[in-house]
């Protein structure tokens, strides 16, 4: 869908449930969906995210949206991953918390 929030490398619609190609050669063990981003975390620990990086939720260098899955350059590895409308947080398994995002509603 639109920026990129399905990971399909468009932002085209898909009616049906569509695999996400870009992470067939990952284990994904945990996703979540905010309102414009997705997450996966891969069974190695690294996290992955795509769509919408209009407010730096994407844990880029930039605010460029991603149509399909990007690498997120977190130390250490996630254990989990929570996607907010404007922010994204993600705990590791050292149990250290790193937030990404704006922080404009608290």
């Amino acid at each position: 869908g639109g920026d990129g929030c399905l990971g399909h490398s468009s932002e085209k619609a898909e009616p049906l449930p569509t695999r996400v190609e870009a992470l067939c050669q990952e284990h994904i063990v945990a996703v979540h969906a905010g309102v414009e981003t997705s997450a996966a975390v891969s069974g190695d620990g690294r996290l992955w995210m795509w769509g919408s990086g209009g407010w730096n939720q994407l844990g880029q260098a930039d605010k460029l949206n991603r149509l399909s899955p990007c690498p997120v350059g977190i130390p250490g590895s996630v254990r989990q991953v929570a996607c907010g409308a404007f922010h994204t947080t993600a705990v590791t398994e050292a149990g250290e918390v790193y937030t990404c995002g704006v922080s404009m509603y608290g």
